[in-house]
């Protein structure tokens, strides 16, 4: 056999072999994406029945809560105010606090031994 035959029959030969191969990696890949695809699915459904149990136990909850009648009781106690009922104040009369206390449970005791005037008040009594 001559060599170029030989380099001939090399590269039909491999030619064969990566074309299966190919293949074969496809068909793999194939798999792997339809069982995600099955996941997906499944994880669908249950996130479906997990919203439906969720909007029952919603309507129970408010039932058992009775929303609707304590809504209509409260009526329109719960609206946030108009804007003419609002008074805006200006940032020249908040006065800001004299320091930074880092432990919540020193406030009281801080607040306590302030002078009056660093209490907020306008004038020392």
């Amino acid at each position: 056999m001559s060599s170029l035959r030989s380099w001939a029959v090399f590269f039909v030969f491999a030619t064969i072999a990566l074309s299966v191969v190919g293949v074969v990696g496809m068909m793999q890949v194939r798999l792997q994406a339809d069982e995600v695809g099955q996941r997906i699915r499944r994880i669908e459904r249950t996130t479906e029945e997990r919203r439906k149990e969720l909007a029952f136990i919603e309507r129970e909850r408010s039932k058992a809560q009775d929303v609707l009648s304590l809504e209509r009781r409260v009526g329109e106690d719960l609206r946030p105010p108009e804007p003419t009922q609002v008074i805006w104040l200006r940032p020249a009369f908040v006065h800001p606090a004299t320091s930074v206390i880092q432990n919540p449970r020193m406030a009281a005791l801080d607040s306590a031994v302030r002078e009056p005037i660093d209490q907020g008040g306008g004038v020392q009594r």
